[in-house]
C-alpha cells in the first residue's frame, strides 16, 4: 500500500476530488488537503453528512459480503472512487479468496492513485472509463480479460449514476439495463443513489455545495430506482435506506438518511 502522505504521480493537490472527500468523510488517509477543506465544508453545511457516509459505506460492505456468501466470485463497480476502507476486494477475499473485481472510474487521478494501491494484486484491476459509456466498460481488454460473464457477476452502481446529472431519468435506467443485458442469470445488482425522498432540506444542501465541483449530483427518487429493477428479484428488505439494509451491531442506531438502496438478482428468463 503506497503511503498516504505522499501524492501519486500527476495527482492535482489543488483540487479536491468527490473520491477523496469521500474518504476523508469516512476517516480515512487517502485525501489531501484540498479535500479536506471541502470535506470541512460540507460538515459544517450538512453536520448529518459524515453519518450518512458510513452508514452507506455499511451498505456496501454488507452487499458485497452477502453476495459474496451466495456464491458470485466477480464484481464489476461502477464509478468506484479509491478502493480504500473496506474497499469491495479486501472484503469479498476475506470470505471468498480468489474474487475478481474490476473498478471502473472516470477521474484519472483516482485511477492513477487506485491503480498505485491495488498494484500488487493480480485478481484486481482498474479502468479509467466514463460508466455511460457500457460497451467500452464491458468490452475493454482489462474487464474482458478478469471476468468470464458466461458466470455470474456483480455489478455494483453505488453512489455513482447520481453524477450523471445530465442524464434524464430515462436514460439512466437505459445505462443501468445495457449492464444488465450482459450479465448471466444468477448475477447481481447493487445500487445506491442521493435522494430527496428523506430530507429534501439537507439533500439540497449536499447539492449545492457539490454543484461547483467536477462531479455535481442529481438525486432521484424511490420510484425511478425501482424501475431500474424491473424483471429482478429483489433480496429483502428491497428498497430502504442504507442503515436499514440487514444491518449488523456495527450499523444500529439512527443514520440521516440521504440514499435508497437496494439489491437485485437477474433470473433465468
Amino acid at each position: 500500500m503506497p503511503d498516504p502522505s505522499q501524492p501519486p504521480f500527476q495527482v492535482d493537490l489543488s483540487t479536491p476530488a468527490v473520491a477523496r472527500i469521500d474518504d476523508f468523510l469516512l476517516g480515512g488517509g487517502h485525501n489531501f488537503w484540498a479535500d479536506r477543506v471541502a470535506g470541512e465544508r460540507l460538515v459544517a453545511a450538512v453536520p448529518c453528512i459524515k453519518g450518512s457516509a458510513a452508514a452507506h459505506r455499511g451498505f456496501v460492505k454488507r452487499a458485497v459480503l452477502t453476495i459474496a456468501g451466495l456464491g458470485v466470485r466477480q464484481f464489476l463497480d461502477l464509478g468506484a472512487g479509491l478502493p480504500t476502507l473496506s474497499a469491495p476486494h479486501s472484503v469479498a477475499n476475506e470470505v471468498a479468496p480468489g474474487t475478481v473485481v474490476v473498478y471502473v472510474d472516470n477521474d484519472p487521478v483516482v485511477v492513477s492513485h487506485a491503480e498505485l494501491m491495488t498494484e500488487q494484486d493480480a485478481r484486481t484491476a482498474v479502468v479509467q472509463a466514463d460508466l455511460a459509456d457500457s460497451d467500452f466498460v464491458l468490452g475493454n481488454d482489462v474487464t474482458s480479460g478478469l471476468l468470464d460473464f458466461t458466470r455470474p457477476v456483480a455489478v455494483l452502481m453505488c453512489a455513482s449514476l447520481q453524477h450523471l446529472c445530465e442524464a434524464e431519468d430515462d436514460d439512466a435506467t437505459r445505462i443501468v439495463a445495457s449492464y444488465l443485458e450482459a450479465l448471466c442469470p444468477g448475477s447481481y445488482l447493487v445500487m445506491s443513489h442521493m435522494t430527496a425522498d428523506y430530507d429534501a432540506e439537507a439533500t439540497a444542501l449536499v447539492r449545492e455545495l457539490f454543484a461547483t465541483t467536477t462531479a455535481p449530483v442529481r438525486p432521484r427518487s424511490e420510484s425511478w430506482l425501482r424501475r431500474c429493477f424491473a424483471g429482478l428479484e429483489l433480496l429483502a428488505p428491497g428498497v430502504t435506506t442504507p442503515a436499514l439494509w440487514r444491518p449488523d451491531d456495527a450499523s444500529l442506531g439512527t443514520h440521516p438518511a440521504l440514499y435508497h438502496v437496494a439489491i437485485g438478482c437477474k433470473s433465468a428468463a
